[in-house]
């Protein structure tokens, strides 16, 4: 092609790119807002299940906890058995 040909292709190139562009950073800004609302949910059930977590220790390693005596009282009591 001649030179006289490729400078108004050029110039007409222009505003589709530009077109193109624009389109294409709207599509990533709506992602970019779902991905943070992902990323906020995630964090919010991080945090209840670190909460969860931390209960579930606390009465687990708690020293007043007697899982034997209430183990043990069960299985002395003549009612709780089979016959």
């Amino acid at each position: 092609m001649e030179s006289w040909v490729l400078i108004p292709l050029m110039a007409l190139s222009i505003p589709i790119i530009a077109i193109l562009t624009s389109a294409r950073n709207k599509n990533g800004k709506s992602n970019t807002k779902k991905i943070e609302n992902d990323l906020k949910q995630l964090q919010i059930e991080n945090l209840e299940l670190k909460q969860r977590l931390e209960n579930i220790e606390t009465i687990v390693a708690e020293p007043d906890w007697q899982i034997d005596k209430t183990l043990n009282s069960g299985i002395n009591n003549e009612n709780n058995r089979l016959k």
